[in-house]
């Protein structure tokens, strides 16, 4: 018998850092979609890859930071995971602004005792922050953007000690020090040509069994999350999206995603999906395609919304089909209450004349409906804030969700309040709380508004939907009680949100 020797250019580490809970965003334990399609093209290309989730790992294990938790493995178990597999190259994940301290703190720990090995990050900071992170000596490479093929030509030019200097939208350092970045300019046009996620590389059970998905109303614990598209045509001022995938909305096509459904259906045995899209429902007649097909094929998922949809583009159709294909509750992103708020400030394309009969539809036929709520805008009075606020009342809404406006890196948002002087000096780790303070409201007012009207609002459940209180309460209590803990804390106590 011929014995067949398989031969890998590179040895690759991907990694999820450790997670700070800070009492504002829930601790969710999902797999890192965006380091499985890294994976799945890396060994497309014959390099061999491994992803270190370091939070799903250990999500058990807790570390007091002052007032906040850091969840994750501890670095000792890091640097042995490290060690025992000896990469050539390590990527680390820098997704969140406010979760960038960990991403800063784990590149220097790697190097602190590997300085030989070169370290690359990628994800929202590092498309929005590249100047920053290469500050860090432990840092050497970012790649902003969609970095699918990017971060693949890398590795491929690092193999082979060719130039990587012209890669998209690569920020790297020359050898006496200078920081290069490069802009990002191409976005993939046909995402079908990318290869599934790599989900064969994780423990699918740790997931399972942690069943802290995103969004806290779950039918089941053996949750697997997908993205069917990328892109945002719409202009919303607080949005950072365009950033990472640009302006041009780009869709997989219906039978692609079926295909990706069929795989979760057969190869993990899930029961519950998560569309994690920004737009799902963007181009409409292919959201009812994906929806009649995963009706024919029979997957019998339970299924949610938790980025939201695109309301806009949104139809009864859609809807009925959705609640035919499994999906028990949406997520709709209505923003605000007020129209002019909408149109003139916030800049999202999207009527509330056409908002209010899709909410009534969608619990018409049994859909459990919620919706974010975004408020603090410049611009916005206090007389529309409370718009906001009076609009689950008079929708009926099972659930809302105020947040505050925050100024994120690269917004048109965060232009607006540098040039006026209404932005308060802050960490990273502070982007959602309030910080912008306007000659209509400061950002105190705001938050201990925004806790007012969250105990008003309990209670009119408690009194008047007492049912869906106890229904929805007890699901988010089952699936993540540590959050909904901190947030009651906040919310009776008035504390800074």
């Amino acid at each position: 018998m011929d014995v067949i020797i398989v031969v890998f250019k590179m040895r690759i580490l991907l990694i999820q850092p450790k997670y700070v809970f800070q009492g504002i965003i829930p601790l969710t334990v999902t797999m890192p979609l965006g380091l499985c399609y890294l994976a799945a093209i890396v060994r497309q290309r014959g390099h061999e890859v491994k992803i270190l989730d370091c939070l799903a790992e250990g999500y058990k294990h807790q570390e007091k930071r002052g007032g906040n938790v850091v969840y994750g493995l501890s670095d000792d178990e890091i640097l042995k995971r490290i060690e025992s597999f000896s990469p050539q190259l390590i990527g680390c994940s820098a997704l969140f602004s406010c979760q960038s301290d960990m991403t800063d703190e784990l590149c220097r720990l790697i190097k602190q005792h590997y300085e030989h090995i070169p370290i690359v990050t990628g994800g929202m900071h590092a498309t929005v922050h590249p100047h920053e992170l290469l500050a860090s000596p432990a840092i050497d490479f970012v790649l902003r953007g969609e970095a699918d093929y990017t971060f693949a030509d890398l590795v491929d030019a690092l193999e082979n000690h060719k130039d990587y200097s012209q890669i998209d939208g690569i920020g790297y350092k020359t050898e006496d020090g200078q920081v290069i970045v490069r802009e990002k300019n191409f976005f993939i046009q046909d995402i079908d040509s990318i290869p599934f996620p790599a989900r064969d590389l994780l423990s699918v059970d740790i997931y399972y069994n942690a069943g802290l998905a995103h969004g806290l109303v779950l039918k089941s614990k053996k949750n697997i999350n997908l993205i069917t598209s990328r892109g945002c045509p719409a202009s919303c001022i607080f949005c950072t999206i365009h950033q990472l995938w640009g302006r041009k909305f780009r869709a997989r096509t219906a039978l692609n995603v079926l295909a990706e459904l069929e795989q979760i259906k057969n190869q993990y045995v899930a029961e519950h999906i998560q569309f994690e899209d920004d737009n799902l429902t963007f181009d409409i007649e292919r959201a009812k395609e994906i929806f009649r097909g995963m009706i024919e094929k029979k997957f019998n998922f339970s299924w949610n919304t938790p980025n939201g949809v695109a309301l806009w583009r949104m139809d009864e159709e859609a809807l009925r089909l959705m609640k035919k294909a499994g999906c028990y509750s949406v997520t709709f992103a209505v923003e605000s209450g007020s129209q002019r708020v909408l149109t003139e400030v916030i800049k999202k394309p999207q009527r509330l004349d056409h908002v209010v009969p899709l909410i009534d539809y969608a619990r018409k036929i049994g859909l459990n409906v919620g919706s974010f709520f975004v408020v603090g805008f410049p611009g916005e009075t206090k007389a529309e804030i409370q718009e906001t606020f009076q609009f689950p009342y008079k929708t009926k809404l099972d659930w809302a969700q105020f947040n505050i406006a925050s100024p994120h890196f690269g917004t048109e948002l965060r232009r607006i309040v540098q040039e006026n002087g209404w932005l308060s000096e802050h960490t990273n780790s502070q982007l959602g709380t309030g910080l912008i303070n306007t000659p209509d409201f400061d950002a105190q007012w705001l938050t201990n508004k925004i806790m007012k009207e969250y105990r008003r609002y309990l209670f009119y459940l408690l009194t008047h939907r007492p049912w869906v209180f106890w229904k929805i309460g007890t699901s988010i209590i089952r699936n993540n009680s540590l959050f909904v803990f901190h947030m009651l804390l906040k919310i009776f106590r008035g504390r800074r949100s």
